[in-house]
């Protein structure tokens, strides 16, 4: 469930889940029995406001795509820059 019941994604959040999309839409397509009219809804995010990071976001949207549609993705290196306290993705 939502944190708030009328809870509104940010602005990052939508375009890490846009972008993530995009970069997995071809692989998205051949998985769905709608093709063209495939809708895709996202009605709750949960995470540690914390540790956010956007770039994180795009890879969990990533893994969430491949594991609701059935298919694999490379696999995603990241390291950890101790210097700047975060972690850098390879996408």
């Amino acid at each position: 469930m939502p944190l708030d019941e009328n809870e509104i994604f940010c602005q990052d959040d939508r375009k890490s889940i846009y972008s993530a999309i995009d970069m997995v839409k071809h692989l998205i397509m051949p998985n769905t029995p709608f093709s063209e009219g495939t809708v895709i809804q996202i009605c709750s995010l949960k995470y540690n406001v914390c540790y956010y990071q956007k770039e994180a976001m795009v890879v969990a949207m990533i893994n969430w795509c491949s594991k609701v549609f059935n298919f694999k993705y490379k696999v995603i290196e990241s390291s950890f820059d101790k210097e700047n306290n975060r972690y850098i993705f390879d996408i």
